[in-house]
């Protein structure tokens, strides 16, 4: 039997032990994350699924988030001269195509392309735990690899899984030689990546992306003095404490961190960003022929996942304020989607609405050549006011004209480059999407591409190395 056989054959071993661990985590969860996967929902059939799950489901299994054991301070520096990075990720391409999977692929690229040695390995049974198969151990994607931490048997209890998690990444690390681990939200990536690096005596970074605990209760109300919020927004705090360098993608997230560590030189600023040697025309090459044939229209738009706090149910309702020729169009997938398409229907809008669903990463481009304007109409919430997104910066570089919600973490992820509306108001937002489309901005192409020179990920690249540097001897 060749390796690729072999790899294929394991999985499938692991693969009873992996669903009876989704299984025990939550039986109505798991069914719906079936259904979603394999494009077999309905919204009647996700309402039913919603009201059978116990909106606060992680209170009732409150041993489920607890760590086995604390997070480990991180030492000041490795016993190595140059950086060897190891880099620990909750999910990555081509598996998983949103935001996070994207910025972990095109920082990787533009670390490795500047000649450090890094490599990524995801979390215990990744890409299985989503219900797709690797083709190897280890996958290649424009040369950054990413090694698969795949157990024989996946244990039914998640601390078990973190505690085997540690097992496995400790053993890839001391096998790639690591001198550097480094890692990113939420905090039980932190435990395994810290036990992981003291068992080896380097350090590790803590990269700040998201905000879990902030996401889980934007769906839900009056969940911020739950046992799980304050245990998780605790341990955060306690993963950008003892954390070698702590990571963060804007200014926001940068006050937050210094705060928790009380050292503004140990926190770092790594904002989403563009690659510098894209091409505008070649995207656009491709629609020139389309649009010869076709009736015009005036296309507003999203590639994003497809969830509440992404605030789509605005967009739609805007289709009610705007001419006939104005239409929707949405690139991505998420449980947010049968609710929009019924909102849709109810609005009598459903012809003017295209809801695409889930498109591979070498895809993407073209779906931005699509858009006529992109539009960012999330809610006012605690996650969407700290959290910055990565999507508009492809909108922004390809002269995509950008509308969103006035939030801090936009108005900072777009460089105050995009007009602005109250979140959640439909009528405003109608309003800002006219405005531009009559070419009403304040602001010159010249001075977008000045800040975008600002945010490349080659930038990036050479801002993370002299951190990773600084950890050596």
């Amino acid at each position: 039997m060749n390796a690729g056989r072999a790899w294929q054959f394991r999985q499938l071993l692991v693969l009873v032990s992996v669903v009876t661990s989704l299984v025990a985590d939550g039986p109505v969860t798991f069914m719906l994350r079936v259904m979603q996967r394999f494009s077999l929902t309905t919204h009647e059939s996700i309402q039913f699924l919603q009201r059978c799950t116990h909106p606060l489901d992680s209170e009732l299994k409150p041993r489920q988030f607890l760590l086995p054991g604390p997070i480990a301070q991180s030492v000041s520096n490795s016993w190595a001269t140059e950086p060897r990075v190891l880099y620990f990720a909750t999910n990555s391409l081509p598996h998983s195509q949103a935001g996070y999977a994207i910025r972990t692929q095109q920082l990787l690229e533009a670390i490795k392309d500047s000649g450090t040695v890094i490599r990524c390995s995801t979390r215990l049974g990744y890409p299985l735990v989503v219900g797709r198969f690797s083709d190897s151990f280890i996958e290649k994607i424009k040369g950054v690899e990413y090694s698969r931490l795949l157990p024989f048997y996946m244990p039914i209890s998640q601390r078990q899984r973190l505690q085997l998690c540690v097992k496995l990444l400790t053993r890839e690390a001391r096998e790639f030689g690591a001198t550097v681990l480094h890692t990113t939200t939420d905090y039980r990536n932190a435990f395994v990546v810290s036990q992981a690096a003291k068992a080896l005596g380097i350090p590790w970074i803590y990269e700040v992306r998201g905000e879990r605990h902030n996401t889980w209760a934007s769906a839900l109300s009056d969940t911020n003095e739950s046992e799980y919020y304050r245990y998780a927004a605790t341990q955060e705090n306690l993963a950008m404490r003892l954390a070698a360098k702590v990571i963060v993608t804007g200014e926001r997230g940068r006050s937050n961190a210094v705060l928790c560590r009380g050292a503004e030189s140990d926190v770092i600023v790594l904002p989403n960003a563009v690659s510098s040697g894209s091409s505008r025309e070649d995207v656009y090459a491709e629609r020139k022929g389309e649009q010869a044939c076709m009736k015009p229209q005036t296309v507003i738009g999203s590639v994003s996942s497809i969830v509440a706090y992404e605030g789509f149910g605005t967009l739609i309702e805007a289709l009610k304020y705007l001419p006939e020729n104005f239409v929707v169009k949405l690139v991505g997938d998420g449980e947010d989607k049968g609710r929009l398409q019924r909102l849709a229907d109810e609005l009598g809008v459903s012809d003017r609405v295209q809801l695409v669903g889930r498109k591979s990463f070498s895809e993407i481009d073209y779906w931005y050549s699509q858009i006529d304007i992109f539009v960012i109409p999330r809610i006012d919430s605690e996650v969407t006011r700290n959290v910055v997104p990565i999507k508009q910066m492809r909108a922004l570089q390809l002269g995509i004209p950008v509308v969103a919600s006035e939030i801090p973490a936009l108005v900072e992820g777009t460089g105050g480059f995009a007009t602005y509306f109250q979140p959640g108001d439909s009528l405003a937002l109608a309003f800002a999407v006219q405005e531009v489309s009559l070419g009403k901005q304040s602001f010159s192409r010249r001075d977008l591409e000045d800040w975008l020179k600002e945010r490349t990920w080659e930038g990036n690249a050479a801002t993370i190395n002299t951190v990773y540097k600084s950890l050596t001897k």
